[in-house]
C-alpha cells in the first residue's frame, strides 16, 4: 500500500457516505503524533466527520499514556513546543535538548512515579487505565484501520467496504457495547507482521523515525489492526468486536493488556494488569 501516490479521492466521505467537497487533510495517524507522512488529500473524510474525530484524539493524545509517550519521543508541536501530557494530576513534558530526550514533571502529586534509583534518574510511571482513556484509544485506532483498509478498497475496487459499518458507528460516536483493543508490551511481534508502508521505503522510514508503524494481519477470519507507536503495539479487530485472534497472540508468546474493562480478563498473561499500590489497583507500567 502506497499512500503517498494515492491521488485521486472519491469525493465521498469513507465513514459517512456524504458526498461533497470537503476542506480538510486527513492524517490517518494524528498529526500530533508527529505524523506529516500518512496523510490523504480532501475528498476522502468530510469536514463533519474530521472535527468529530479530532475531539476525540485531541483527548486521548492529552489524557492518556499516548500523551505520555508524545512527551517521552520529544515530538515538538505545531506552535514549536514539546509536547506536554497531563495524566492524573502530574503535568509531564519532554526535554529535548537532552542527550536523550527524558520527561520532566511540573509538579508531583500522588503516586504516579516510583523512582527507580536514588538519583532519579529512571523512573516507572503506574499509569491508571481507566474506561474512558481505553474508549477514546479504541476509537482511534479503528479510525486509523478503517481509513487505511477503506483506501485500499476504493483504490482496488472502487467502492468502501461494507463489514465496517459497526466499527465507523463505535469510531464516530463510541455508542454501544465497548470495542476490544489489546496493548501488546512485546514489540518483537512485530516480525510477524508486515508493514503497510514497506512498498514506499521513504514513507516507511519517516514514520519510524517519527516511531510509528501500521499493519494488518488476518487472524482466525478477523482483519486486525495493529499500530506502534514508541515502546507498545496496539491492536484492534475492525470486523467485528471479536477477541478469538487473541488466542494467536498468546501462541506467538506475545503478552498484552485488554480493554476496555469488560475485556480485562483476557489480558495474557495474568500479571499483565499489575497493582500499583493500594489506590491504582490496575495500572500499566513504563520506564521512563
Amino acid at each position: 500500500m502506497t499512500l503517498r501516490h494515492v491521488k485521486t479521492p472519491p469525493g465521498m466521505c469513507l465513514f459517512c457516505g456524504v458526498a461533497g467537497s470537503f476542506k480538510s487533510r486527513e492524517h490517518i495517524v494524528p498529526e500530533s503524533m508527529g505524523n506529516d507522512v500518512v496523510v490523504l488529500a480532501p475528498g476522502w473524510v468530510c469536514d463533519e466527520c474530521n472535527v468529530a474525530f479530532s475531539a476525540t484524539e485531541n483527548r486521548a493524545l492529552s489524557r492518556s499514556f499516548w500523551g505520555l509517550e508524545r512527551a517521552r519521543l520529544g515530538v515538538i508541536t505545531k506552535k514549536g513546543k514539546p509536547a506536554i501530557a497531563k495524566l492524573g494530576r502530574v503535568t509531564y513534558s519532554a526535554l529535548p535538548h537532552r542527550p536523550n530526550t527524558v520527561l520532566a514533571e511540573v509538579h508531583k502529586a500522588g503516586p504516579l512515579m516510583v523512582w527507580k534509583d536514588s538519583s532519579r534518574t529512571e523512573a516507572q510511571a503506574f499509569i491508571p487505565f481507566e474506561r474512558e482513556m481505553a474508549v477514546d484509544m479504541s476509537r482511534v485506532l479503528l479510525k486509523m484501520g478503517i481509513e487505511l483498509v477503506s483506501v485500499h478498497s476504493w483504490t482496488s475496487t472502487g467502492r468502501f467496504p461494507d463489514c465496517l459499518d459497526d466499527a465507523k458507528t463505535f469510531a464516530l460516536k463510541g455508542e454501544g457495547l465497548d470495542w476490544p483493543m489489546m496493548i501488546l508490551a512485546d514489540v518483537t511481534i512485530e516480525s510477524r507482521l508486515r508493514s503497510l508502508l514497506l512498498q514506499d521505503q521513504m514513507a516507511w522510514r519517516e514514520a519510524r523515525a517519527c516511531s510509528f508503524d501500521l499493519f494488518l494481519h488476518e487472524i482466525d477470519s478477523e482483519l486486525v489492526f495493529f499500530f506502534r507507536y514508541g515502546s507498545f503495539i496496539y491492536a484492534v479487530p475492525l470486523r467485528e468486536r471479536s477477541t478469538s485472534w487473541t488466542k494467536q497472540l498468546e501462541q506467538w508468546g506475545a503478552r498484552f493488556l485488554a480493554a476496555p474493562g469488560p475485556y480485562a480478563a483476557l489480558s495474557w498473561p495474568k500479571d499483565s494488569v499489575e497493582p500499583a499500590d493500594e489506590t491504582m489497583p490496575k495500572a500499566l507500567k513504563e520506564t521512563t
